[in-house]
């Protein structure tokens, strides 16, 4: 973190947004130190820690390098190398990189990707140079930090998924849609429009292609129209004989079931089938209006009585989609909501996250204190700031200890609570964390079912 941050925090603190930007790796205190929040644990992982400045950017693998020439960008031919692949051969090929990562590794993506046997990672007619092109084409879709276990945790969780755009490019030999007559035209005079204007842009180059076009007799248009639907012909042969080749996974309208209903209207369906005499005369959404407050003042142990009844009918309605589709893999995004996710962890023994920090422990106790709820929450953040930095030294101190000691607890609560996590479950749960020690967690427990 930067000095400037730094003394910008001096004079106010927003809690939530250093939340958001540090994400439990370090939180600036008011009086202009750097607070750092080292995991409790120690292992051989624990370097991978490092990687959280680059934990939002997006994988840029060789397959989807952008080459910069002469002001145009133009995609590099890699993905046409692909060989043709199916969702099987992909999450083939997952099962057999997990299987030669060593044990307890923690080298990054790359330098792992570099120093893999792909002579035991091939299997079929996917020689190893085929196995590490489809992995780098897999891995364009995935964020790429950390250690391959937990990269290729993610791959997983995406292929699991049938109609993962990652599955949309199925080999090289897939057609091309032929250019338009237009751009046929195009790409004929451009070089000798570039020769003739060697100081015009690309743009204006484009701008001088149209024109052209726009004055172009229609008996000359005619010649590269005929051409354009000669190619057509020619394509629509190629792809179909290709479709017919590499078939993509079958797809099913989810409206053939009824799909599960979300815990609030199971909720509104049994409160409106009984009389209630307070709402008499009542219209059907004035109904719904009382029930749906009714319903978020409850408790979480009784929300989740509705959200089980939810679980269930999703399980039932995944159960007939697999059954239709003859897989194991199915496309459901569940109707809970966040909220709703978040009851289903801690009633099933998920402990809350720590305080990163004393600053932050210190922010949780009293910014809900009597004495703050008559200030205005913008203001808030910045007295609690005054307050913080105006405690003794021991004070401020046993705010960190206590912090430290509440994330010693975490480490083992929450440790315990993934052992008993499939691995399925554990992956929907690394994928869903956003960063620090409980993120780190779940991966090592990825990573030991992968065994």
């Amino acid at each position: 973190m930067s000095k400037n941050k730094n003394k910008r925090a001096s004079s106010s603190v927003d809690l939530t947004s250093a939340k958001k930007k540090t994400k439990a790796t370090a939180v600036s205190s008011p009086v202009g130190k750097k607070i750092p929040e080292k995991p409790i644990y120690t292992s051989d992982e624990s370097s991978s820690s490092s990687s959280e400045s680059v934990e939002n950017s997006l994988i840029n693998t060789v397959a989807n390098e952008v080459v910069i020439s002469n002001g145009d960008k133009e995609e590099s031919d890699s993905k046409n190398d692909l060989p043709a692949f199916t969702f099987d051969d992909m999450n083939k090929l997952l099962d057999n990189v997990r299987k030669v990562i060593p044990d307890g590794d923690s080298l990054k993506y790359n330098t792992r990707l570099d120093k893999l046997d792909w002579e035991q990672v091939k299997f079929g007619n996917f020689s190893g140079e085929d196995c590490k092109k489809l992995l780098n084409h897999a891995m364009s879709f995935i964020r790429k930090y950390k250690t391959m276990n937990e990269v290729i945790a993610e791959t997983q969780a995406a292929a699991a998924k049938p109609s993962n755009k990652m599955f949309k490019v199925r080999g090289s030999q897939r057609p091309r849609h032929p250019s338009s007559s237009y751009m046929i035209f195009a790409n004929e005079i451009r070089d000798k429009l570039r020769k003739q204007n060697p100081t015009l842009s690309i743009i204006e180059i484009g701008k001088l292609i149209g024109e052209k076009w726009r004055q172009l007799p229609q008996t000359k248009k005619d010649k590269y129209v005929k051409q354009f639907e000669e190619n057509k012909k020619v394509y629509l042969a190629e792809v179909t004989k290709y479709n017919s080749e590499h078939p993509e996974p079958e797809k099913i309208k989810k409206k053939e079931f009824d799909k599960p209903k979300a815990p609030l209207s199971i909720y509104l369906s049994e409160k409106l089938e009984k009389e209630n005499p307070d709402l008499e005369g009542k219209s059907l959404k004035e109904k719904q209006t009382f029930y749906k407050n009714k319903y978020n003042q409850l408790s979480d142990k009784k929300k989740y009585k509705y959200i089980k009844k939810c679980l269930e009918a999703e399980d039932k309605f995944v159960e007939k989609l697999k059954d239709k589709l003859k897989t194991a893999n199915v496309d459901y995004k569940s109707v809970l909501n966040k909220q709703e996710r978040d009851i289903v962890e801690k009633m099933n023994g998920k402990p809350d996250s720590p305080p990163v920090n004393g600053y932050a422990l210190f922010i949780k106790e009293n910014i809900t204190t009597p004495e703050m709820s008559l200030i205005e929450p913008k203001l808030k953040n910045s007295i609690l700031a005054t307050k913080w930095k105006d405690l003794e030294k021991n004070v401020r101190e046993s705010y960190n200890n206590r912090a430290k000691v509440a994330q010693e607890q975490f480490v083992v609560e929450m440790t315990n609570y993934v052992k008993g996590l499939p691995e399925k479950q554990a992956i929907e749960l690394y994928m869903s964390s956003p960063g620090g020690l409980a993120k780190d967690i779940i991966a090592r427990r990825i990573e030991s079912l992968s065994k």
